[in-house]
């Protein structure tokens, strides 16, 4: 889907440029106000709980590999949801101006959206190992950026994402299967990598 914007953008902050080149990663807090934050949460659990009943569903269900006993709601037997942003809201928020801005003052105005994904962070799941996400996406030449939205508060305690300061700059290191016992399908995990600099990116709604 392309996501070039139609018209003049917001303008952003210029030293979160220098924030990307330096770490890549930047947060900006309240890029989203709560109720759009929220319109997403409810929308994924929607079509999740639809999704038995709808076997040529518009999105794309990843299994969560370690559901917790007593799980009873439908989404909690998912980890992602993928294809999303052919679909309100998602296709909304995809072109949202203050998105946009952020990415072309990265990547310039001619923008194109490969991949969605709602991801869903349950209590015992495991979670997504440390990895590189242009181990999965090897384009040439490697223009590319991921937005991560908080659909609800990001903590330290229920599974904010983590990073490595700079990691961005270095090559693709070699990535094997995660091998945990009922680990998710597909996800992959960095071999040999000191992540002892890793710090948590924790984010209210938005």
């Amino acid at each position: 889907m392309s996501a070039s914007p139609a018209g003049p953008l917001p303008a952003v902050d210029p030293g979160l440029a220098a924030a990307w080149e330096r770490d890549g990663f930047f947060v900006v807090p309240g890029l989203l106000d709560r109720e759009t934050a929220a319109t997403l949460l409810d929308a994924a659990r929607r079509l999740a709980r639809a999704l038995p009943d709808q076997p040529d569903a518009p999105v794309v269900p990843l299994p969560e590999g370690r559901v917790r006993a007593g799980a009873t709601d439908p989404e909690e037997a998912l980890a992602k949801l993928f294809r999303l942003h052919r679909q309100p809201p998602f296709a909304d928020v995809a072109r949202q101006p203050m998105i946009l801005a952020h990415v072309a003052a990265l990547l310039g105005d001619d923008l194109d959206l490969f991949l969605s994904q709602f991801i869903f962070k349950w209590p015992e799941a495991y979670g997504q190992p440390w990895h590189q996400d242009s181990s999965y996406f090897r384009f040439t030449p490697s223009h590319q950026v991921g937005v991560w939205v908080a659909a609800n508060r990001a903590t330290v305690d229920n599974g904010c994402l983590w990073v490595l300061p700079g990691s961005h700059t270095e090559p693709i290191h070699p990535h094997v299967p995660d091998d945990r016992p009922n680990a998710t399908f597909a996800y992959t995990r960095i071999v040999g990598h000191d992540v002892a600099a890793r710090i948590p990116v924790t984010m209210e709604p938005g």
